[in-house]
């Protein structure tokens, strides 16, 4: 059941409820989308232009979506700054209020903490497992790898948290600020979140699971959130997860420069990406029931 109004959510979309109007909101979103796309243009342009004029722009953003060394997935994941700056830019600048509120109060480091702990000990026995069923692809060395963790880790943080800052930080704020119901302020963060994950030309048919996956993930993340009074759950929630996807196990295709290990299929093994997408379907659920037992339990300890 979805946690209705408490203290702690009350006080974490207080800072919304200064500027109410629905066109700030809507102003907002588009503020945030249009600095993302100018900055990640920016980006290619400049690798574009570093690469020599042998390699065009267009060539340049398929280089980038591909990923597949560990400069490209650095380079990619360095766009999320943009994401970054522009809803600290919007925060500051339409809503006059500082960027720190969107992170919420309490304790916050320690709720992602649990969180990311948590799923990383289901997903490591999950990633156990699997090696039962199929043989993994070694991918990235080592001891390349660790090299690159130094910088890796910072820019994965950067994604998740800008990720985080805008669906759990800025929109579920303000829908809360002005919606009594959790229908409103938990499904449609989660809902746009999961629709922009629709690529039926990768994934094909399983396109929709993917989209039901990313909508769960979203409902789990605004649901504590909304139990805790700050986004560190689901930003431990998210690192962990992306961590798994990009850095240790990934499916052949897309951004697979960084991780250590591949799938012995792609994308267009319609059957084994299902299973796969259960199970990591299944592995967010338990990481979030685990998750809210361990916090009630430290409630009522």
């Amino acid at each position: 059941m979805f946690p209705q109004m408490n203290d702690r959510f009350e006080a974490f979309v207080a800072p919304a409820k200064t500027q109410r109007s629905g066109w700030y909101l809507v102003l907002g979103l588009c503020l945030i989308v249009l600095f993302y796309f100018e900055f990640t243009f920016l980006i290619i342009l400049v690798v574009s232009l570093f690469l020599g004029e042998s390699i065009g722009f267009a060539d340049t953003m398929m280089m980038l979506a591909k990923a597949d060394t560990p400069i490209l997935v650095m380079l990619t994941l360095s766009t999320f700054l943009g994401m970054a700056g522009a809803v600290t830019l919007t925060a500051t600048v339409l809503r006059d209020r500082s960027p720190v509120s969107l992170i919420g109060h309490g304790a916050i480091f320690r709720n992602m903490l649990i969180a990311g702990a948590v799923l990383a000990a289901i997903a490591g026995i999950g990633t156990f497992f699997s090696l039962r069923f199929y043989e993994m692809v070694p991918n990235l060395p080592f001891w390349d790898w660790m090299k690159w963790m130094p910088l890796a880790l910072p820019l994965l943080f950067v994604q998740i948290s800008a990720e985080e800052l805008i669906f759990r930080g800025y929109l579920q704020q303000e829908l809360g600020a002005r919606y009594s119901s959790p229908l409103i302020w938990i499904l449609v963060p989660s809902l746009v979140f999961g629709a922009l994950h629709w690529d039926t030309e990768t994934f094909g048919d399983n396109a929709i699971l993917i989209v039901i996956g990313t909508t769960l993930f979203g409902i789990f993340a605004a649901d504590v959130t909304a139990r805790t009074g700050n986004i560190g759950a689901a930003i431990g929630l998210h690192f962990t997860n992306n961590f798994f996807a990009l850095f240790i196990t990934s499916m052949q295709g897309d951004m697979t420069g960084m991780s250590l290990y591949l799938t012995p299929f792609d994308a267009s093994n319609q059957d084994a990406v299902r299973t796969l997408l259960f199970w990591d379907i299944g592995s967010i659920l338990s990481a979030y029931i685990i998750y809210l037992v361990v916090i009630r339990l430290k409630r009522d300890g």
